[in-house]
Parts: structure tokens; C-alpha cells; sequence
């Protein structure tokens, strides 16, 4: 979660005495939601409307991920990580400036995806061992048993 991706908002929330229906309002400028929120105390009285001051979080949806058949999972191959490889790697141990953010954005989403489905190969492997390991977990050819 990133602050600069945060967004202020104000949320009105009313509530209809009669049969209690509630119905929540979000605004981006303080002055609206204060307007409206005056308008619907008028219509619900005191206790059937409120307002909150709150922030809308948000992620990079740009990030590669995969919604696979064993989970999510979201990969982040970000400049840091990827210079701390380089420097592995790198005979003298120094990078040279720039390398890994180039890095990260020309290519880390090409790698990142070939990373993603060999994960699911090895997921796969892994649950098809432990499932033929446990007796449990046996197919039965017949429904009716």
C-alpha cells in the first residue's frame, strides 16, 4: 500500500428510521459531503446520518500476478531485489547505476511470468505426491461405497 495512492474521502452514512435502510455515500472534496451530510441529518434527524473522514487504499495494480487454481499469488520483482541478485552475480560485486530499475521495468514481467508457471508445476507436483502418500485421499472408482 502506497501513500501516494491514497485518497482522501468522506463517507456519509444514512440510515432510514423506517425500515432501516442503510445507505453509505463517498466524496472526494470535504465541502460536498458536508453539504450532504447536512441535507440528510435534516431528512433522518440526529441519529440517522453520519459522516467519516477516511482514505481509499490502493495497491500498483500494474504488479504481475496470477489468479491460479491453488491461489493468488503477487509477484513484486522490484529494483532493490533485483540489484541485491545482481551484485551476487557480479564478479567485482558492484552494478552499474541504473541496471536494476531497467531491469525491473523492461523485464521483470516477462521473468516474472515464466517464475509463475513453473510454480504452478512444482504446486502441482507437491499436492499429487501428498495426495497419492495418504491413503485417505484415495479415488474410489465406485460413487456408491
Amino acid at each position: 500500500m502506497s501513500q501516494e495512492n491514497d485518497a482522501r474521502v468522506w463517507i456519509v452514512v444514512t440510515t432510514n428510521g423506517e425500515d432501516g435502510h442503510v445507505n453509505a455515500s463517498a466524496y472526494d472534496n470535504e465541502p460536498d459531503a458536508r453539504n450532504f451530510f447536512i441535507e440528510m441529518r435534516s431528512r433522518y434527524g440526529e441519529k440517522g446520518a453520519h459522516i467519516q473522514e477516511t482514505v481509499i487504499n490502493s495497491r500498483d495494480s500494474s504488479l504481475p500476478y496470477i489468479d491460479a487454481p491453488w491461489g493468488f499469488l503477487r509477484m513484486d520483482l522490484n529494483s532493490e531485489f533485483v540489484e541485491g541478485l545482481m551484485e551476487d552475480i557480479s564478479p567485482s560485486g558492484r552494478v552499474k547505476p541504473g541496471a536494476a530499475e531497467r531491469f525491473a521495468s523492461e523485464r521483470a514481467a516477462a521473468v516474472g511470468q515464466r517464475m509463475l508457471k513453473r510454480v504452478e508445476g512444482i504446486c502441482a507436483d507437491e499436492i499429487k505426491e501428498e495426495l497419492k502418500s495418504h491413503e485417505e485421499w484415495r479415488f474410489w472408482t465406485d460413487m456408491e461405497d
